[in-house]
Formats: C-alpha cells, structure tokens, sequence
C-alpha cells in the first residue's frame, strides 16, 4: 500500500476534511487550522504556523485534537462546485421562465472552474 493511500485512509478514519488536486492532499493543520498541502508521494507537509512533518507525526498528534480540530470550516472547490451546478439545475428545472440566464450562468461558472483547474 502506497504512502498516498495509507494517509488518506488516516484522513478519512478521523473524519478530517480533505481534497486532492495530482499529487498534494489539502486538508487543515492540526495546530493551527488553516489550510495546509501534504506531497502524497512523501506525505511531508509544512505550515505557515511552523509546524512540519510528516504522515507519522500525524498519527502522533493528540486524538481529541484532531477532533475539534476537524470541524473546522474547509473549503473543498470540488464539492462546492457539485454544489452550486446541483443548485443551479434544481433552479433551473423549477423556473423556466428564466431558464437561458440560468443556463448562462451555469456554463460561465462551469469556464471559470475549467480555468481554474477546479
């Protein structure tokens, strides 16, 4: 089993919130909160708090922390993305008088995630 499945798989059992874009898994740091990247391949990952490490000191780290420290607010671009489409077609198929400018507006917000890579 690869680095990269063994930290999901932690991820995922302590119910962190988490996303993959190619190789980097984003997810909360579990000291501070904000945002940090994991390189999959080596699990390292560093924070702007200072605090590093790897899949193992995650392991480590307290479990009541991790805890509380999961409910954080995350933002996942993908998840949202399914979202706003889901919104957008329920929207749509409910109002059909305005059905071109909510098409239009899904299909703009559906370019913009292709730009970005979402």
């Amino acid at each position: 089993m690869s680095l990269k499945l063994h930290a999901l798989a932690f991820l995922k059992e302590k119910r962190v919130n988490y996303y993959i874009i190619d190789d980097v898994i984003f997810f909360s740091c579990f000291h501070c909160g904000f945002k940090i990247e994991m390189n999959a391949g080596t699990t390292e990952w560093s924070c702007d708090c200072g605090n590093k490490g790897n899949l193992g000191s995650l392991i480590k780290f307290e479990k009541n922390k991790i805890e509380l420290l999961s409910d954080l607010a995350f933002i996942n671009p993908k998840k949202e993305k399914y979202e706003i489409n889901y919104l957008l077609n329920k929207l749509n198929n409910k109002n059909q008088v305005d059905s071109k400018d909510l098409k239009l507006i899904q299909d703009k917000f559906n370019k913009l995630c292709k730009e970005l890579g979402i």
